[in-house]
């Protein structure tokens, strides 16, 4: 009833009410439902004649409900096996790394790496032109890669990464983003190297 005041007192022919908070609908049989509103309003003769449309939103939240579920347990799952994810967006030129991939990096500056460039700088200056071919490899011929290449931390400490990736192409076949994980295996290789 409130929307309904307000909306009669403005100018406005239509609006959605829920810009001013959650709208709820109620079954016959007295069961609440979650639902999208819109108002709108008609002049005729004997005056203004307001229409409301409710959309029952229920199927759509719970979907929001388990994808969130779902993203929530993939990170957990990420961070038990200390494993970090990346996104490369091409056409922007921008590289995004998991709260995880930042800690293995060293990094205290939070989850955006910046572009590809920033990465490769971290990388060992003798491991550059190896990981840089097998980007370009994914990228020409699509397919996933996984290498292994060392990284410069901040303090100048070296450690030894697993990176895996693969391309995402757009519906013309050309690529539209690299997606892929990485993992800080150095302790692994030193223990392998004492065995």
């Amino acid at each position: 009833r409130e929307h309904l005041r307000a909306f009669g007192r403005s100018d406005v022919i239509s609006r959605s009410m829920n810009e001013r908070g959650a709208v709820y609908g109620q079954r016959s049989n007295g069961e609440v439902f979650p639902a999208e509103a819109s108002l709108s309003r008609s002049s005729t003769q004997k005056g203004a004649i307001f229409t409301v449309v409710l959309r029952d939103i229920s199927e759509r939240q719970q979907a929001e409900a388990s994808l969130r579920e779902s993203e929530a347990r993939l990170r957990q799952a990420l961070d038990i096996a200390r494993l970090g994810s990346w996104e490369w967006h091409i056409a922007s030129n921008r590289l995004e790394w998991s709260a995880e991939s930042v800690r293995i990096f060293g990094s205290k500056s939070g989850v955006d790496a910046g572009t590809p460039t920033d990465f490769l700088d971290r990388v060992h200056p003798d491991d550059r032109a190896r990981l840089q071919a097998a980007v370009d490899a994914a990228l020409g011929e699509g397919s996933a890669f996984r290498i292994e290449h060392r990284i410069v931390l901040p303090d100048e400490t070296l450690r030894q990464l697993q990176l895996q990736g693969e391309v995402i192409r757009n519906v013309h076949g050309r690529p539209e983003r690299m997606v892929g994980i990485l993992q800080d295996v150095t302790e692994r290789n030193l223990l392998d190297e004492r065995l």
